[in-house]
């Protein structure tokens, strides 16, 4: 979601439940620490372009991350290379 209430609203209801926010920044990210199990999709346009020192204070705070879908083959193994810890697709089939 892109509701942060809307994500604090369902660990209410279900505090196992994995929530994510998208187009989120550091001080969401921090937010959303304090709920645990979750993950976050920084609003970065190019996964080539992600600063790994975010990365690491995301991990640190235990927070998954992910960037904007992985398209193609090549932004699929960059982001793998990243080390981000999912990756969303707009593709269903072969990439």
């Amino acid at each position: 979601s892109a509701s942060l209430v809307h994500l604090e609203k369902a660990k209410e209801i279900c505090s196992d439940v994995f929530v994510h926010h998208i187009f989120s920044n550091e001080q969401t990210m921090q937010r959303l620490s304090k709920l645990g199990y979750c993950g976050v999709s920084y609003n970065c346009p190019d996964y080539r372009g992600f600063s790994p020192e975010i990365l690491n204070r995301t991990h640190q705070a235990g927070v998954l991350c992910c960037l904007r879908a992985g398209d193609t083959t090549e932004t699929v193994r960059g982001m793998i290379r990243k080390g981000l810890d999912y990756i969303p697709t707009n593709c269903i089939g072969n990439l």
